[in-house]
């Protein structure tokens, strides 16, 4: 099996519902860190995003539209599973 693969292997294996739980995980600790509640970290991470999304640029306009998202604006978590999975792409493609 070659890497490339493999690592479709691995891709297929990830359910979207443990993605979700590191997401949730990551909140959790990200709160424990700063000494706050997830409801405060969540709600600082939406008042950011809802202030990026005014970006004007249209290179932003199009990186923000292109996180798949179930409401107008991206969740925190659909945000964070969103860029978690570029950064994995990104590291996987540079390996190949």
């Amino acid at each position: 099996m070659t890497f490339s693969e493999k690592i479709a292997k691995i891709n297929y294996m990830i359910k979207p519902r443990k993605i979700y739980m590191d997401v949730k995980k990551a909140l959790k600790q990200t709160a424990k860190q700063e000494h706050k509640g997830i409801v405060e970290i969540r709600r600082e991470i939406e008042l950011a995003i809802a202030e990026a999304v005014k970006d004007p640029d249209p290179r932003m306009q199009a990186r923000w539209r292109a996180i798949p998202c179930m409401g107008e604006y991206p969740t925190p978590e659909e945000v964070i599973c969103f860029i978690s999975n570029k950064i994995k792409n990104d590291l996987y493609s540079n390996l190949t």
